[in-house]
């Protein structure tokens, strides 16, 4: 059963290893990766920046609904510490 699974397998790795991509973009080890990379984000940082807000955005929505959902479920206000979280002061 294993055997068969490879020989199905082994072509493709063969395949793969054979074709290189002349284009792929290399770098250095230890560097910042390679220009393309750099490229594409001078090119869409904007939009980049956009997404990065959203993410953020959504992300703290969902904690607010999470805890809203919590504290109706157990019937606890936000305005009581927890055990696991004492009060300083």
């Amino acid at each position: 059963m294993v055997e068969a699974g490879w020989s199905a397998i082994e072509p493709l790795q063969k395949a793969w290893g054979a074709a290189r991509p002349s284009d792929f973009p290399n770098y250095a080890a230890g560097s910042w990766g390679p220009e393309a990379a750099e490229e594409l984000l001078r090119r869409d940082r904007s939009a980049l920046a956009v997404d990065g807000v959203a993410c953020l955005a959504l992300s703290f929505l969902t904690t607010i609904v999470d805890k809203v959902s919590r504290e109706r479920s157990t019937g606890t206000s936000g305005n009581s510490p927890s055990p696991a979280s004492p009060r300083f002061g």
